[in-house]
């Protein structure tokens, strides 16, 4: 069966998400430690389509949130890195 356009197109916008979330995170190394504290948000990308994903065709319909422990795990992360 062939899923429903509104779960290809969610898809889609994961897929598409995702290429980005990629190519950025390829040149945050670049990025001056001191500015990197504008892109916090950023990191929680990868989390949200994640989220996006195992919510399926409901996350069109309510809000797709993270544990708010794993967003501090994941800001905490990226501080690190």
């Amino acid at each position: 069966a062939e899923p429903e356009p509104a779960s290809r197109a969610l898809a889609a916008l994961i897929a598409f998400g995702r290429d980005h979330d990629r190519r950025w995170k390829e040149r945050f190394s670049v990025i001056p430690k001191s500015l990197r504290p504008a892109f916090l948000s950023a990191t929680l990308s990868a989390g949200i389509f994640d989220a996006a994903e195992k919510a399926g065709i409901h996350a069109l319909s309510e809000p797709v949130k993270l544990n708010p422990l794993r967003k501090t795990w994941r800001y905490w992360r990226a501080m690190r890195a």
